[in-house]
């Protein structure tokens, strides 16, 4: 799962997805590396920089509820993957992906409400605060919820115009794949998604995570800035 080659990884190695209840193998991906987290960035900063996808709030808009119509129509299909992969219950499976539709549908409307302000200070002085998206946001997913963790993060930085770098967990990331193949996200590089066993994948400036206090606190020592869940900044 590399969109910014749509092939192998550069080093050609796979990782296995092993169902927990029965040791069998669920799905076999390609294994990214730093130079394929380069280029997933890469990919994703030349969509931001050279693509209209930040200054056309209609067409955020409109790709996230197609996500999330997608995601609707597919919450059987992928709570039996999740049930296989990370061994959550059915159940909470169902619904897990039933609510995670719910923040695409709203940041769908969002997109189109991403408002500045004007204050006029003085005569003849006026000041103009506008909201721009940042550019380039990797989000790291746990392995415990993947679709809602990662939807909490994903809907929100799509809303405010920024391109994508998803880092999915090793194990049960492959939920996470079926509802990116929308067009006009997929394929203009808009998202990319990753996978990797460990910690050494190097991602963007702004960074959304879950994670354990040991390697929080590892990122938290090597980010640059971390951003807020609006992926906005002031100008």
């Amino acid at each position: 799962m590399l969109a910014a080659t749509r092939g192998k990884s550069s080093s050609g190695e796979l990782i296995e997805s092993v169902n927990p209840a029965t040791a069998e193998i669920v799905s076999k991906a390609q294994a990214s590396n730093v130079t394929d987290a380069k280029s997933a960035v890469d990919s994703a900063r030349i969509a931001f920089e050279s693509g209209v996808w930040g200054e056309d709030p209609n067409r955020r808009s409109k790709a996230l509820y197609a996500l999330a119509r997608r995601l609707s129509e597919s919450v059987t299909h992928m709570a039996e993957l999740l049930v296989r992969e990370s061994g959550k219950i059915y159940d909470d499976a169902i619904s897990e992906i039933t609510r995670s539709s719910l923040p695409l549908e709203y940041y769908s409307g969002v997109a189109r409400n991403v408002f500045g302000r004007s204050i006029l200070l003085g005569p003849k002085t006026m000041s103009v605060l506008l909201r721009e998206p940042i550019g380039v946001v990797s989000i790291i997913v746990p392995w415990n919820a993947p679709i809602a963790l990662l939807v909490r993060s994903l809907a929100p930085a799509l809303a405010a115009g920024n391109t994508i770098v998803i880092k999915p967990p090793p194990f049960g990331s492959n939920p996470n794949a079926p509802f990116f193949g929308e067009p006009g996200v997929e394929e203009d590089h808009i998202v990319e998604m990753l996978r990797s066993m460990g910690y050494r994948i190097e991602l963007e400036e702004r960074v959304c995570w879950a994670g354990n206090r040991r390697w929080s606190k590892l990122r938290l020592e090597r980010m640059r800035s971390c951003s807020s869940w609006k992926g906005l900044r002031n100008s």
